[in-house]
Formats: structure tokens, sequence, C-alpha cells
């Protein structure tokens, strides 16, 4: 009964991450930049729900209707202003933007909210019973709404003539173009669902964790462990290795040591990547959203 519940809680904490990392596969499937400054807008995500929840009343499950489209319109603008410029630059440039980017949002966070842990309660912070197993119901919404993200975003990009258009890019930039295909806003189209992402993860991580402003960078640690070893560009992929990923700490926290709970998912990490490169469900020539164009 204890492995059963260990196993349970790994796959709703993998759920959460998975969240986390869909949108930064996303980014890079579509546009090839690796963004290290999306775990800061899972951050600004949190910040948004907590500041909903304490000035409005709202719930963080009610604020995200409002939190995810303003940060897709943010995605957007974040990729006019600080990456359009970036493209076809060395790939050094587009990961001093980001980092740079992530360093400005953290102190920003700092100098408004100081670096106070800052909760909401909510019904999210209780725990169902389902039969042996105890479901944190906070992990179980997130992990429900991880698996139907993934897969919204699996059909909208192989049955959608946008996901046409964002595979056509991907395969081939110049064709594309050539085909009256604006890659420009297929890239900010693709920076504004990252970002809407991380809104909507923000939201379901504020009734079950504290905010302050680097929160942000744990995420983004596990987040590319995820996407790097389901396989870059694969939505699928980023599902299944949060999974994973939240199965190997969970099980190492408990039989191991807590202490060891990273250490345990970046051996696994190696691991893979020894014997697959590519991550689980990466291709060695292309990521996913690109294959089927």
């Amino acid at each position: 009964m204890v492995l059963l519940q260990v196993l349970v809680s790994g796959l709703l904490l993998g759920g959460v991450y998975s969240l986390v990392s869909v949108g930064l596969t996303v980014v890079f499937g579509v546009v090839r930049i690796s963004n290290f400054a999306h775990g800061a807008f899972v951050m600004l995500g949190m910040y948004s729900a907590y500041w909903a929840h304490e000035l409005f009343a709202l719930d963080p499950y009610v604020a995200a209707v409002v939190i995810v489209p303003l940060f897709f319109l943010l995605g957007m603008g974040v990729y006019q202003l600080a990456f359009r410029h970036t493209i076809g630059k060395d790939p050094l440039v587009q990961i001093f933007v980001s980092v740079g980017l992530l360093v400005a949002l953290e102190n920003l966070a700092l100098f408004l909210f100081g670096a106070d842990f800052r909760t909401v309660r909510t019904f999210a912070g209780q725990t169902a019973q389902l039969g042996p197993v105890n479901l944190p119901v906070g992990l179980l919404i997130a992990f429900v709404v991880s698996l139907a993200v993934a897969l919204a975003l699996m059909a909208l990009i192989q049955r959608t003539k946008l996901g046409r258009a964002t595979r056509a890019v991907t395969q081939d930039r110049v064709a594309a173009t050539l085909m009256g295909v604006s890659t420009h806003r297929m890239y900010s189209v693709a920076f504004g669902i990252s970002i809407a992402c991380t809104g909507l993860a923000g939201s379901l991580l504020m009734p079950i964790k504290a905010v302050y402003p680097t929160v942000g960078t744990q995420f983004t640690l596990v987040a590319f462990v995820i996407v790097v070893l389901g396989g870059m560009g694969s939505v699928s992929g980023a599902l299944i290795g949060g999974l994973v990923v939240g199965l190997v700490e969970s099980l190492a926290g408990y039989y191991v040591s807590p202490a060891y709970q990273q250490l345990a998912y970046f051996v696994v990490f190696i691991i893979v990547l020894l014997a697959r490169p590519q991550g689980l469900f990466g291709s060695a020539v292309a990521a996913e959203i690109g294959e089927e164009a």
C-alpha cells in the first residue's frame, strides 16, 4: 500500500512538472530557442494568481481564466521585444537574452514584492481518499489539466491549419515563407502558447506551493531535464518525461532520502542520454512538431 501511495504521489507530481515543461518544448520545437527565463514566467503566473486572490478574492483556478489569455499576449510581446531580433543569430545570443530576462524578472519581483514567501489557502490544499490512497486535490487537478493541455496541443499541432503552418515553419523556414506563411507570426504564436502554459501552471501551483522571486529557478531546471529527457520539441515526450521525473523523485525521496531526489532523476537523465541522445521520444534529425509537416 505504501508503494502504491508513493507511485500515485509521483505521478501527480509529474503532472505538474509536465505542465511546466510543455510550454518550454513548444518554443524549442518551433523557434529553436532554449528559453532559460521560462521558470520566471511560472513565478509571474503564481504572483498573478496570488494578487488576484488578495485584491479581488478570486480563487486561483478562477483567476486562471483571465491570466492565461493575458500571458498569451505577454508571450507574443516578449518574442517581439526580446527574441525576434535574435532569430538567425548565434545561439549564444539567444541564451544571453533569455538569461538576462530571467535575472531581470527575478529582480523586478524582488523589488516589487519582497523576498517573503506568500501562500494562498483554498480547497486545493485538502486531500481526497480513494481506497487506500490519499490524493492531494491540488496535485490531482494539476495532473488532469496537464493531460488535457498536452492532448490539446498535440491536436492543435497535428489537426489544424495553424498547426500545419507551424510544422511547415519548423521543418523549412525558407520554403514556408515562399508559400506565404509568416515565420515571425508563427514564432510569436509559439511564444504566446508557451507563456500561456506558464501562466496556467502558476495558477495551478499557487494553492499548493509558496511563491517567492526565485521559485522559478527550480522549475527551469527540472523543465530542461524533462524536455531533454523526453526529446526536444516533443509534446508527448514532455508529458511522459514529466511523469518519469515525478516517479523517480517520489521513489527516491521515500526509499532513499529526500536529499537525493534531484540526484536520482539526474542519474536517470544521464543514463537515458547515453543510451538515446535524442531523448525518449525525440528524433535524431527533427523535433516532433516538425516531423509530420
